[in-house]
């Protein structure tokens, strides 16, 4: 396997692991799964749910979303807040 450093890494990542995102659910789609199954929406309401008392938001809020992936937690997120910027690498 190339070295995670080197500028092949992420291009070979994905052709090893390509799938059509279409086909899928949203948590596979970004790998976010146990025991290679997506979590279900029980874990995933409590995982939103442990993030937003982490964060602490107030009205008004900005947040800045990086590494956002397909925006899964900027979705869940932009209710809370006034402004989301969601950066990814695509």
């Amino acid at each position: 396997m190339t070295n995670k450093g080197s500028s092949n890494y992420w291009s070979e990542f994905w052709v090893k692991y390509e799938f059509d995102g279409l086909l899928v659910d949203e948590q596979t789609q970004v790998a976010r799964t146990l025991n290679k199954q997506p979590i279900s929406k029980n874990r995933w309401d409590f995982t939103k749910r442990q993030v937003l008392e982490q964060l602490e938001l107030k009205t008004g809020s900005r947040l800045l979303d990086l590494c956002c992936g397909n925006g899964l937690f900027s979705e869940a997120l932009s209710t809370k807040v006034s402004t989301i910027t969601a950066v990814d690498i695509n």
